[in-house]
């Protein structure tokens, strides 16, 4: 017999009231030294006033391991990390208590002496106990604390044998327990009760470890609790404070929806124990990867009712703003024979769901719904997403996720799940769309110069720059600050979308004029000066009062698809008309023309926003509108010029070039020359086009030597 007597000293509080555990967050060791309820360590959260895990006390605990269950179990309380399910810790602490009828309780980590400790060490399937004398009321109890690890089961069984060894009769014992489960994380968990299988128990939502932990008795609890671990707005702050006060809340859920630091804990009522009596209780203890087949492996009554949900998928290369996620969520009903409701809620702000609830049958297999994410025009997607300071990406703490609770037809809840959205393709977090990670980037660009371009021409940090060309491969030709239409998934819309926005928008168009930025453009457009719907010519700006110049779509296009992801290159398209007046067989007009490429479906795809009526187009088309003249050329060339200030810019030289004859150009319909801005690319020889001194045989001189750029 090894007895063990806590001992006091001159304040009267023993020895194990004097040490004070466990981890609390900056919260709970706030609350706790507020409430004068314990202390903390650093590292977490605190321990009830008393507890002696971890703090010296000879507290000993027997470990059992099957092989897939590992726990150990401590004689008077269990703690501060045990009970795995292979590597997945399931437990932070445990412990049990005894109370006379409404008498003060008494926690089992306060006992009056230890008689006999577990062993170190034990086999599955072999009974280990641990006895324990408290003093309850005005009598002792000894407790003989037995457990039995089944050999090939995640599952074991504590025995409370509790024996009146006083003087004094207990008209109505009531026995506690208590689990503050950590699945892996705390802060991820749920705390429930399961009222047809009588089970409180905790399940993790954040760590991806799928599994549900709880315990059960003999019989239905008297009352049960679950809660979060601590809460300073409600009264006891603390989780293990409804034990120790004997106010359990017979609640169903903690929290409501998302994770937490949950806790759980019952009552059962012994009845009356007479001096000499003895009287036992068995709880049953274990772990699961579904709440259902926890209930079949531990549960009571008719455990094997319920539903269970899978996790909602997508397929997606990002989640962004504007789009429509269709979700698809695994079920498996069982022991229910009617219909059943879903309930879906979703706590983000900035995303719909399509169905608030859904009914299903109970043979369904998977059930579906839809989440819309906002645009521009919510705070948290503009402040967060759009806004280049901003966060970058919602949720910032965790995945998108969506909690459903099912209920019977009668209107009994069967289950609240926080489920994760799962993307196959992608991160399951919103962000801005970026559909280069769909189309890649092609070979040949200087310095990512097909995305970024260069910050004179393309102002991609600009909070409305990114504003409206989300807007434009949304919406096309539509200003309106809401959008019906989602966010394309395919490139090519997308592209389209923005170069109608812009053809729409810089209206009226004209030339000779003067070029505006893309960063004033989207001032513009905010301002609804400039739209699909309505023309703007500024007095201040434009000295001609023509119209917006062909490159000033060029550039606003190539801005929008360069901040949406799309590698863009700015394109040159020259056509002429043979006439003779210049000699040499050759050419009296000819017209010169700005264009972009946007590559998708790996290729480059042509755009002309000046002329064009239509979106991608083969460069050919031109001669629709151009009868009698040919194609002379379309080409690529960034570059480099020294701008009056002194800085350097790289931006699309919209000069026209020549191979040969200068006075020639090609006889073909197409000739397409592609010269990137690095040393890989095509070192063709270019120069400005300037068509050669006329003979004294010409008629009529050209208006201009050198064409304005359009």
């Amino acid at each position: 017999m090894n007895e063990k007597e806590n001992e006091s000293d001159d304040t009267g509080i023993d020895s194990g009231r004097r040490r004070f555990l466990k981890y609390a967050g900056t919260g709970a060791i706030t609350g706790a030294a507020a409430l004068g309820e314990a202390s903390a360590r650093g590292d977490g959260k605190t321990l009830p006033p008393g507890s002696g895990v971890d703090e010296g006390l000879s507290v000993a605990n027997v470990g059992i391991d099957n092989g897939t269950y590992r726990i150990e179990l401590g004689e008077t309380e269990t703690g501060t990390r045990d009970w795995f399910v292979g590597e997945k810790r399931t437990l932070y602490h445990e412990f049990f208590a005894l109370q006379d009828g409404t008498g003060s309780v008494v926690p089992s980590y306060n006992p009056k002496t230890v008689v006999d400790s577990f062993p170190s060490g034990g086999d599955p399937g072999t009974t280990y106990s641990a006895t324990i004398r408290y003093a309850v009321g005005s009598t002792t109890l000894e407790v003989v604390r037995k457990v039995t690890l089944a050999p090939d089961q995640t599952k074991f069984t504590v025995t409370y044998e509790v024996t009146n060894v006083g003087s004094a009769s207990v008209g109505d014992l009531r026995l506690y327990q208590y689990c503050d489960y950590d699945v892996a994380y705390s802060m991820t968990d749920q705390a429930r009760y399961h009222s047809s299988a009588e089970m409180p128990y905790v399940r993790d939502t954040g760590d991806g470890l799928d599994l549900y932990t709880g315990f059960t008795g003999e019989s239905a609890p008297d009352h049960h609790h679950v809660s979060v671990y601590y809460n300073p707005l409600q009264r006891p702050a603390f989780a293990y404070d409804a034990v120790l006060n004997g106010s359990l809340n017979d609640a169903t859920a903690a929290p409501d929806s998302g994770g937490d630091d949950a806790v759980v804990a019952a009552q059962w009522s012994l009845g009356s124990l007479a001096p000499g009596d003895t009287t036992s209780y068995t709880l049953t203890f274990g772990a699961a990867e579904t709440r259902s087949a926890l209930a079949d492996l531990i549960g009571n009554g008719t455990a094997t009712q319920g539903v269970e949900l899978g996790d909602p998928t997508v397929d997606r290369f990002q989640i962004r703003p504007l789009d429509q996620l269709p979700l698809e969520f695994s079920v498996s009903i069982s022991g229910v024979s009617d219909d059943v409701t879903l309930e879906f809620r979703n706590s983000s702000s900035y995303a719909d769901l399509l169905h608030d609830s859904k009914t299903v049958s109970p043979d369904a297999e998977t059930v579906t719904n839809r989440l819309d994410i906002a645009g521009p025009d919510h705070d948290k997607i503009r402040g967060d997403i759009i806004d280049p300071e901003g966060a970058g990406r919602l949720p910032t703490d965790g995945p998108l996720s969506v909690t459903v609770t099912a209920y019977d037809s009668s209107g009994s809840e069967l289950d609240t799940f926080d489920l994760t959205l799962n993307n196959l393709e992608g991160p399951n977090y919103v962000e801005y769309p970026d559909f280069s990670r769909q189309t890649g980037i092609p070979l040949g660009g200087r310095d990512r110069f097909y995305l970024d371009g260069d910050d004179y021409y393309h102002n991609h940090q600009s909070l409305l720059v990114r504003e409206w060309a989300l807007r434009a491969a949304a919406n096309g030709g539509d200003t309106s600050r809401a959008s019906d239409l989602p966010l394309p998934e395919d490139p090519e819309i997308a592209a389209n979308r923005a170069w109608r926005f812009v053809k729409m928008s810089l209206s009226p168009d004209g030339e000779p004029d003067e070029f505006t930025r893309d960063i004033n453009l989207a001032r513009w457009i905010d301002k609804k000066f400039l739209g699909p719907d309505r023309s703007y010519l500024p007095l201040s700006v434009y000295s001609y009062q023509n119209g917006h110049i062909c490159i000033e779509h060029t550039y606003l296009f190539s801005s929008f698809t360069r901040t949406l992801g799309l590698p863009t290159r700015e394109m040159t398209a020259a056509l002429a008309a043979p006439g003779g007046a210049y000699g040499y067989d050759s050419y009296t007009s000819w017209y010169q023309e700005s264009a972009a490429q946007v590559f998708y479906e790996g290729r480059w795809n042509f755009y002309d926003l000046y002329i064009f009526g239509e979106g991608a187009r083969d460069p050919s088309r031109y001669l629709d509108g151009y009868t009698g003249y040919k194609l002379w050329e379309t080409n690529y060339r960034v570059q480099e010029t020294t701008m009056p200030d002194g800085t350097t810019r790289w931006g699309h030289d919209f000069g026209i070039d020549y191979e040969g004859d200068p006075g020639r150009p090609p006889s073909g319909t197409s000739t397409v020359r592609c010269a990137g801005p690095d040393s890989s690319s095509p070192t063709t020889r270019r120069s400005r086009w300037t068509p050669p001194t006329p003979t004294a045989e010409a008629s009529t001189p050209p208006s201009r030597t050198d064409p304005e750029p359009r």
